[in-house]
């Protein structure tokens, strides 16, 4: 779950390494919301961005929680 999250949250590697070139291949939804808020000043796209982030990642957490609990088998 936490690996899933994570993947979520690569912002460091893009902005020093590449800023999202070559064009956009290397863009994810994180970079696309500091990008779009901070250097674009679109704060309202930023910000409904970052709420579907926050509801996806939700959504699947609470999908994975589900599913492990199908998994356990108690005695």
């Amino acid at each position: 779950m936490t690996g899933i999250i994570g993947s979520f949250k690569v912002f460091d590697i893009i902005n020093v390494m590449t800023q999202g070139g070559p064009g956009t291949a290397t863009t994810m939804l994180a970079y696309d919301v500091y990008r779009s808020g901070f250097i674009f000043y679109k704060m309202g796209y930023a910000s409904s961005v970052a709420w579907i982030l926050m509801i996806i990642v939700a959504l699947i957490t609470l999908f994975q929680w589900w599913g492990q609990r199908k998994i356990v088998v108690e005695y």
